[in-house]
C-alpha cells in the first residue's frame, strides 16, 4: 500500500465528519489502494469505530486511534509514527473530496519523481455563503484557487506552490524530515491549531519547506479539488481578527524554527526593523486595505501589528 490518509479531529461536527468519511469511501480507486487513519485528538466523548463503517464497506482498511496531547501538530505526529506508506495525505474533518481526488493525486505522483509535497484547490460548497465583506479573508480560512495551471516551486518563503494543510500530500522522506524537526524543537508544536480557541497556524508551511533541504518541489495541482465546509461562525469579525493575530504570531515563530536547522542567524525582515519605517508601511497597508472594506483594513492592522511585536520579541527589543 503506497498511501496512508490521515484525518485528525477533536469534537467534530458529526454530520461533517461523516461527509468527509463518505467522500473517502467514494474514491474511484481499487479497494485497498489506501489506508485511512483517524486520529481522535481527545474528543469528549471519544469517537466510536462505527464512523469507519463506510470505508470498510468500500474495502479500504481503516482504523481509529487516539492522541491525548491537544493540538493538530501532536495529532499529525501521532499519525506519522503509526504509518509507513510511501505517501501521506492529510485531510480535515470538514473536507469533502471530489470522487477522483485520490486517483488524480496518485497519477500525479507517478508522473513526477521530483515532488516532496503538493495540494490543489480548496473550494467553498454551495451551502456556505460568506458575506461579501469576508472575501479577502477566504485564503486565510483555507479557501484556495490559484487558477487552472500547474505551479511548482520550493523556497524559504510562501508561494502559490505551497499546499494548504487540507488536502496536503507529502512524500515519506519529507515527512520523516518534518518528524525529526518536531522531535528536536518543542516550539514547533505551537504552530498547529489546538482546540476551538487556538488559532495558531503555519504547521503546513513547516511541513512544506522541508522540501528545500531534500532537493524536492512543492506543487499546486489544479486537477485536485475538495470542498471546505467552513463553519459559518468563522465569518464573525471577532473570530477573524483573532485569526489574523494568530497568523502574525505563527509566521514569526515559523521563521525562528526554520532558522535553526539552516544554521543561520534569524534575520528580521526589513519592514519590521525600525519603528518609523514600520509605521509608514502600516499606514500604507491600511490605506490599501480600506479600499476593500474597513473590516479588512482593521484586520490588516491587527496582523501587521502582531507580526511587528513578535519580531521585536524574537530580537529581544
Amino acid at each position: 500500500m503506497d498511501l496512508d490518509i490521515c484525518l485528525c479531529t477533536r469534537d467534530p461536527r458529526p454530520e461533517l465528519l461523516s461527509l468527509a468519511i463518505r467522500s473517502l469511501a467514494r474514491q474511484r480507486v481499487a479497494p485497498g489502494t489506501f489506508q485511512v487513519v483517524v486520529v481522535d485528538n481527545g474528543s469528549t466523548p471519544p469517537l466510536g469505530e462505527a464512523l469507519l463503517a463506510p470505508l470498510r464497506a468500500a474495502g479500504h482498511p481503516a482504523r481509529l486511534t487516539r492522541e491525548e496531547r491537544p493540538g493538530l501538530t501532536a495529532a499529525r505526529l501521532h499519525a506519522i509514527r503509526e504509518t509507513s506508506a510511501a505517501w501521506m495525505l492529510f485531510i480535515d474533518d470538514d473536507n469533502e473530496l471530489e470522487d477522483g481526488f485520490v486517483a488524480v493525486g496518485l497519477e500525479f505522483i507517478r508522473s513526477r519523481g521530483d515532488l516532496g509535497c503538493f495540494g490543489g484547490r480548496l473550494l467553498l460548497p454551495e451551502s456556505v455563503t460568506p458575506p461579501g465583506w469576508a472575501a479577502p479573508f477566504l485564503p486565510w480560512l483555507g479557501i484556495k484557487d490559484a487558477g487552472a495551471e500547474l505551479i511548482t516551486g520550493a523556497a524559504d518563503h510562501w508561494g502559490p506552490w505551497e499546499p494548504p494543510g487540507a488536502g496536503f500530500w507529502i512524500r515519506r522522506s519529507q515527512l520523516d524530515a518534518y518528524r525529526a524537526l518536531l522531535e528536536g524543537d518543542e516550539r514547533a508544536f505551537a504552530l498547529g491549531r489546538s482546540g476551538r480557541g487556538g488559532l495558531a497556524s503555519c504547521e503546513d508551511s513547516l511541513m512544506a519547506r522541508q522540501s528545500l533541504a531534500l532537493g524536492l518541489l512543492n506543487a499546486y495541482q489544479p486537477r485536485l479539488a475538495l470542498r471546505h465546509h467552513l463553519d459559518p461562525g468563522r465569518f464573525r469579525l471577532g473570530y477573524l481578527l483573532r485569526l489574523m493575530r494568530g497568523y502574525g504570531e505563527s509566521q514569526v515563530l515559523l521563521e525562528a524554527i526554520l532558522a535553526r536547522p539552516r544554521g543561520v542567524a534569524l534575520e528580521i525582515p526589513e519592514p519590521y526593523r525600525h519603528s518609523a519605517r514600520f509605521f509608514r508601511m502600516l499606514a500604507s497597508a491600511f490605506n490599501q486595505a480600506r479600499k476593500r472594506s474597513w473590516r479588512w483594513a482593521l484586520a490588516t492592522v491587527v496582523h501587521q501589528w502582531t507580526t511587528w511585536r513578535a519580531w521585536r520579541r524574537e530580537a529581544g527589543a
